[in-house]
């Protein structure tokens, strides 16, 4: 993944997240600024950064910047690591938001959605049948009771 793909993959994430009127910003003079968003009636400008090291001042100096330009309500810096000492003393300081360890991948996809909600029921199951073990919970039939030691495999 460059960073163009990173700028895509954050439009994506702020769609999930109920951003509205998400744009792109072109790439070369964006001014500091890779996406323009809406989020209850606020205006976000947002600093896309794919690193493999930690997020310096310079990123929080351009979407402070970036967003005045566009005059935005919010500025954010959005990266898939995290983000120096300084880098978050700059940010608070400018008010600008931080979120670090954006996914690189797309993990809202079908499938994982899927097996997200299997694993969920599957771990609910072992928990009734954990409970129905023991003689208060007598209450509780389920059709296949697993012994203790699958019990904590599948709990794990």
């Amino acid at each position: 993944m460059d960073g163009y793909e990173f700028e895509y993959q954050c439009a994506k994430i702020l769609k999930r997240k109920h951003f509205s009127k998400i744009k792109i910003t072109q790439s070369s003079g964006d001014q500091g600024i890779d996406i323009i968003a809406f989020k209850h009636r606020k205006k976000y400008g947002i600093q896309c950064k794919y690193y493999t090291h930690p997020v310096g001042n310079k990123a929080v100096q351009e979407a402070y910047a970036g967003a005045n330009f566009y005059d935005c309500d919010k500025a954010v810096v959005m990266t898939n690591i995290t983000f120096t000492k300084s880098a978050t003393q700059l940010a608070q300081k400018l008010d600008v938001e931080l979120w670090p360890d954006c996914p690189v991948t797309p993990f809202y996809s079908l499938p994982f959605k899927i097996m997200s909600l299997l694993n969920a029921a599957l771990f609910l199951y072992a928990v009734l049948a954990f409970l129905s073990l023991k003689p208060e919970f007598d209450f509780i039939h389920l059709p296949f009771v697993p012994d203790t030691l699958t019990l904590v495999i599948i709990l794990t």
